[in-house]
């Protein structure tokens, strides 16, 4: 069920986030929401609508986004510790945050929402204008999330 905010735009769900990324990381993807700011520190996807306005942001902590992408290309957990070690994801890593970033943009939309598409993804403090940006126009939702055989990170998501 998804959870419509005030504007054309969907707030992602636990059931939203698990049902749609559970195709990526296979089953038993345990999400939960949490009471918690986002960080600077986290990759961050911006995306727009269709006047290249920003709309909403999804952020994934170095241990999310690095587990996300060796899913994605059945990478065994080790590669993915590693990056989270060197605290950065390398160029294949990398490109496959990207993909899943692309993918969940699925979640803020719903047959009766604007569309909106992935423009980039920032790390740290190159992800702050976007934040400060929708920071007092945003809703904002965070949640834990258990990837099968990796391990957890943290995703937030901002729509406007």
């Amino acid at each position: 069920m998804t959870e419509k905010n005030m504007t054309n735009f969907v707030v992602p769900t636990v059931e939203d986030i698990q049902s749609l990324l559970s195709i990526i990381v296979g089953e038993g993807l345990d999400v939960k929401e949490i009471d918690s700011d986002p960080s600077s520190a986290m990759l961050t996807a911006t995306y727009i609508d269709d006047s290249n306005v920003l709309v909403g942001l999804c952020g994934a902590d170095i241990h999310l986004a690095a587990y996300l992408s060796a899913a994605l290309s059945l990478l065994p957990k080790p590669v993915a510790d590693e990056q989270i070690k060197a605290g950065e994801l390398n160029e294949q890593s990398a490109a496959n945050f990207y993909e899943v970033m692309n993918i969940c943009s699925k979640l803020f939309m719903s047959d009766e929402s604007a569309h909106l598409r992935l423009d980039k993804t920032l790390l740290g403090a190159d992800a702050q204008a976007p934040v400060d940006e929708l920071n007092g126009e945003a809703v904002h939702k965070t949640y834990s999330m258990e990837i099968p055989n990796y391990g957890n990170g943290i995703i937030s998501f901002a729509v406007t």
